[in-house]
């Protein structure tokens, strides 16, 4: 059998690292990307923001995730604060005042039907956009990717909505039965307001929504890879 002689050419070793420095620096911008929220005291307590920044896309064309609920906790102190907007595309950062210091959050709110859409296509019906903790994300993904927001929880998504709808016109029954919702059944979704959080729509379940910048610099690291791998023979 013959002797195969390999020359690998420098310019593909360099593309080779070119593509492993940009997939990391992907990795970091994701995690930076994941990491907007940031407790930060202040004089009349502690202000929490939570940024988000989303990629064209992630919600139906001139369609914002509306009506959305922050709710704060740590041991028996609670707050909560509503009729924030993110933004359908691009950066959005919520920010507001509290007068402790929170360990758990959840953020959600809702798209409504699109407009025009047919009727019992997906579009046709609003849908909820939750910030949950990363690895309650990783866990969807890994065991529920399909699954139903009233199979997981036991509750519909569209109720959910009806909820959070006359809670913030002033329903005290409504916005007791979401506390109660978000501390129970979705309490292994919340996360630390001073750490990482990740982006879901429901329902059904899907993978997370990615950060814009992570989505360009993945698909060149990956190609710069490709391109380091060739060898001449």
């Amino acid at each position: 059998m013959p002797n195969l002689l390999i020359v690998r050419n420098p310019s593909n070793r360099k593309a080779t690292v070119t593509g492993l420095t940009v997939l990391l620096t992907c990795l970091l911008l994701a995690l930076h990307n994941a990491a907007q929220a940031g407790v930060i005291p202040v004089t009349t307590g502690y202000e929490v923001s939570y940024r988000i920044n989303l990629p064209e896309g992630a919600t139906p064309p001139d369609q914002h995730i509306n009506n959305v609920f922050i709710f704060e906790w740590a041991d028996s102190q609670r707050s909560v604060d509503y009729s924030y907007q993110i933004m359908g595309s691009g950066q959005t950062t919520l920010s507001h005042i509290t007068p402790f210091v929170p360990d758990s959050a959840f953020v959600i709110g809702f798209i409504d039907a699109v407009p025009g859409a047919p009727a019992g296509s997906n579009d046709a019906k609003r849908h909820l956009y939750t910030l949950v903790d990363p690895g309650y994300s990783d866990y969807l993904v890994e065991n529920h990717l399909g699954d139903l927001f009233s199979q997981l929880f036991g509750q519909g998504e569209q109720f959910t909505i009806d909820q959070m709808i006359l809670a913030a016109q002033g329903s005290q029954p409504a916005l007791d039965g979401l506390w109660s919702f978000v501390t129970t059944e979705m309490a292994d979704a919340a996360f630390d307001p001073a750490g990482d959080f990740r982006v879901h729509k429901w329902s059904p379940v899907t993978p997370p929504i990615p950060a814009p910048g992570s989505i360009a610099l993945l698909c060149l690291g990956l190609a710069c890879l490709a391109w380091g791998r060739k060898t001449t023979v």
